[in-house]
């Protein structure tokens, strides 16, 4: 689109320091609760900025819920009794800081849906309290979900919903089942694969799964996979550098403050065979867990 050349000149996108959109005066729709206290209000505003056109706050939790179901945050904290408490995005810092390059990740590589299509646009008031945790792995923004006086443990019951309450937020997001949405999200390949190659597994993955989809999200997954067909940011081609698509990423990261942009266009090699340090990632993945984006719903 021709905004997009005109956004980026308008707020000397190459030129540091480098300002945030609100900084800049740049006319994002203002903040929604859910996009404030789940910190992906950057990622919305920076989209709307870089494209012209607001993305869907449904979308957006859509990434959220995948992001932080599917990836390694951080470090787990081991407590004195044994037990295993694993980061959530809620807990800011470094988890935060993934959870955030992992959603732009996703958007770079597979597109996004519009505000005022089929898919929706807010979460409504009646899912709030099930979305938003699902997406940050808190129920306040400030801590994980206490229940009995302690951090409760494991990937559902951490983020203080149950394996019923999940399936609802899945239904709501349009998928048939959690197991639905693994399928399409949930992988190994994701970390040490280019925006190209993530792009590429996603479509093919959309259709083998086409029959398990909402007729909402199948309108919304159309939009995304359809998207380098519409716009020329989302046409990634092999050995071709899309350098619209790299600031797009960039526009994001910097919106969020994440310290650094290396991930809009450095794929990280995978770790040697018998290199026993991580696994490979996704779910079932034997070993410990590997750095952020690799880690599955297992956590």
């Amino acid at each position: 689109m021709l905004l997009w050349a005109k956004h980026f000149a308008m707020i000397g996108f190459l030129a540091a320091p480098v300002l945030s959109y609100a900084q800049a005066g740049g006319g994002c729709t203002a903040a929604s609760r859910f996009l404030t206290e789940t910190r992906l209000q950057c990622v919305s505003c920076a989209l709307e900025n870089a494209t012209g056109v607001k993305p869907s706050e449904k979308f957006i939790a859509l990434m959220g819920v995948t992001a932080e179901r599917y990836t390694y945050l951080a470090p787990d904290q081991k407590m004195s009794n044994g037990d295993v408490i694993h980061a959530h995005s809620a807990d800011g810092g470094e988890a935060l800081r993934n959870f955030q390059r992992k959603v732009i990740q996703q958007i770079q590589a597979y597109g996004f849906c519009k505000s005022g299509s089929s898919y929706g646009d807010k979460v409504p008031v009646t899912m709030f309290d099930l979305v938003y945790p699902a997406v940050s792995g808190s129920k306040s923004k400030d801590e994980v979900q206490v229940r009995d006086g302690k951090k409760v443990l494991n990937n559902e019951s951490s983020t203080g919903l149950s394996a019923k309450e999940m399936k609802k937020v899945a239904e709501y997001l349009g998928f048939s089942s959690t197991d639905d949405m693994s399928n399409l999200f949930e992988s190994d390949y994701f970390k040490y694969s280019s925006p190209l190659k993530r792009q590429e597994v996603f479509k093919k993955a959309v259709k083998s799964n086409r029959n398990s989809y909402h007729d909402d999200l199948k309108s919304c997954l159309d939009e995304m996979t359809g998207s380098e067909d519409t716009d020329a940011k989302f046409r990634l081609r092999p050995e071709v550098v899309n350098r619209d698509n790299q600031k797009l990423c960039e526009a994001m990261a910097k919106e969020c403050e994440l310290p650094s942009t290396d991930f809009c266009y450095k794929t990280p090699a995978p770790p040697a065979l018998g290199n026993d340090s991580g696994s490979s990632g996704g779910s079932g993945a034997s070993g410990a867990p590997v750095p952020a984006e690799s880690h599955g719903a297992a956590h």
